[in-house]
Parts: structure tokens; sequence; C-alpha cells
């Protein structure tokens, strides 16, 4: 009963090789959520499962999948889930400024496998990424992976019709472009034990949380100590204008305020304009720089 629910939540048994730049592209995030797609070519299992012998199993490995996934990075560490077509990977890794290395992982499936005595229900891998950062923006890279790759099989045994899942072993080695976040993605992929060879084309996406450096944290500080700044000058300055109404009005009603207290108030108020205009332009500035 509950291996069935677990092939009925996932329905997409499908488990490849995960994109290569959306990992790398978590190198400035702190927290990073990816979305793409990837189109697949080549040697698919399509028809009758060549790994067994019964005709009653009918392989389908998808030629296209959707792709989600969720990163969070801690100093060199990345750990994340992500899906393709539902089924599910853990990931883990290390990633610097042109080196990452990232490690996927799941266990639930595998069902042909367990009966003919060939394996267990684990699948993943491993991949090594190289990137060169040509600008800030946009990056090159490449890829060699090793993988245990899982694909939907239909079994019809005894006229009944359920979902199931193969797995085979492959290694391959991959390129990409990324600007911006967003990268394309090129896979070659090459059974083991086998001469099938498949053919993957990624398009994909990153956003999230941007980490803030050393230096954008003391930026932001000195912000806003300047913006608290700011705000006493402004404090100052209307107590300053209520105290040089006060006088005006207390000259005009014959009181003890001379001419000179006056103007040495209103002196000291045009003074005090200056300085809050002149915080008003640091803290434009600061705001200006933290963007750019």
């Amino acid at each position: 009963m509950a291996r069935g629910i677990l092939w009925i939540v996932l329905a997409g048994c499908s488990s490849h090789p995960p994109s290569a730049a959306q990992f790398m592209n978590m190198k400035n995030k702190s927290f990073g959520f990816g979305s793409g797609g990837t189109l697949r070519t080549g040697n698919l299992y399509d028809g009758k499962c060549n790994n067994y012998d019964h005709n009653d199993y009918f392989c389908v490995e998808e030629a296209r999948d959707l792709d989600l996934a969720f990163f969070y990075r801690i100093h060199y560490g990345v750990f994340g889930l992500s899906l393709e077509n539902f089924t599910p990977n853990l990931h883990a890794g290390f990633l610097s400024q042109y080196v990452g290395l990232q490690g996927w992982a799941w266990t639930g499936m595998g069902a042909v496998e367990e009966r003919y005595g060939r394996g267990g229900s684990f699948y993943g891998g491993v991949m090594l990424i190289e990137e060169l950062p040509i600008t800030e923006k946009f990056r090159i890279g490449a890829s060699e992976h090793i993988s245990r790759n899982v694909y939907k099989v239909d079994e019809n045994l005894g006229g009944i019709s359920f979902w199931s899942a193969d797995a085979f072993g492959e290694y391959g080695v991959g390129a990409y472009v990324s600007f911006w976040g967003a990268s394309l993605e090129y896979r070659y992929g090459r059974e083991i034990g086998k001469s099938n060879n498949r053919f993957y084309f990624t398009l994909n996406y990153v956003f999230g949380l941007k980490e803030k450096t050393p230096e954008e944290k003391q930026r932001r500080r000195e912000l806003k100590s300047a913006l608290n700044r700011y705000e006493v000058l402004r404090s100052e300055l209307n107590v300053r204008k209520e105290k040089v109404k006060w006088l005006i009005r207390t000259k005009e009603n014959q009181g003890s305020v001379t001419e000179e207290e006056i103007e040495e108030e209103k002196r000291q108020l045009q003074e005090l304009k200056n300085a809050v205009e002149q915080q008003r332009m640091i803290v434009q500035r600061m705001k200006w720089n933290l963007s750019n």
C-alpha cells in the first residue's frame, strides 16, 4: 500500500544529471530557486525494455522534463532539493569561484531491478564543474559527471498495469553559458556497459536572495548611521524654526527680545538648513552606491 502511494506521488519516475550552471549560479546567493526544462534525445528507452526478458515491460524514458530546485548556500557548501517531473533529488556540494562539486541522490525506486536481483533502489550521482567568469555577469563552464539514472517502466503483469522504474549508469561531459542567472547548457551522456548515447539541452534560470558581502554589510551600516544623523538634524531644524517664530512673536508683542537675538537665531537656523541638505545628499549618494 505504502509503495503504491509512493509511485502515485512520484509519477514522474525520471532522474537524470541536474544542471551544472544552475548549481554554479548559487555563487552569489544565500537562497535560490531555479526553474527550467530539458530536452533529451539519443538512445532513449522507448518501447520494449532491453534489460529484461519479459514482453509485458514497456519502458518510457521521457524526452523532456520540467526542473524545479531550491538551494541554500552557507560559506562554500550548497544544499537543496530538486524535482525532475515530480521525482525528488537531495543535493549537497562544494562551490568556489572557479570549481564546483555537486552530488545528488534519492532512494525508493528500482522495483524492476529488485525483482531481478540487479541492485537496490538508490539513484543519484556526482558532477565536477569548472567555470570561467568572462565578466561579473557572463560566465562559461564545463562539467563531467557519473550517475545512476531512472526512467519509467509500465509493468503489465497478469493483465494489471502499473508504473514502476528502472535505472542505468551513465558518464558524460557538458558545457554551458550563463548570463545574469539564466543559462543554456549542453550535455552528452554515455550509458555504462552499453553503446547508448544521450544528448541533453537545458535552459533554466535561478533567482533568489543575493548574499551580502562584508563590504556591502559595512556600507549598509554606514547608510543606517547616516539616516539616523539626517533624522536628528531634521528634528533639530524643526525645533530651531519654532524658536525663531517664538522670538519674532515675542518681539512683536513688546517682549524682552532684541533684534540681535533674532538675527543670531536666524543665522543658526540657516546653518542647520545647510547641514540638513548636505546630509540628505550624503544619504542619497550612499543609497545610489549601494544599489550599483
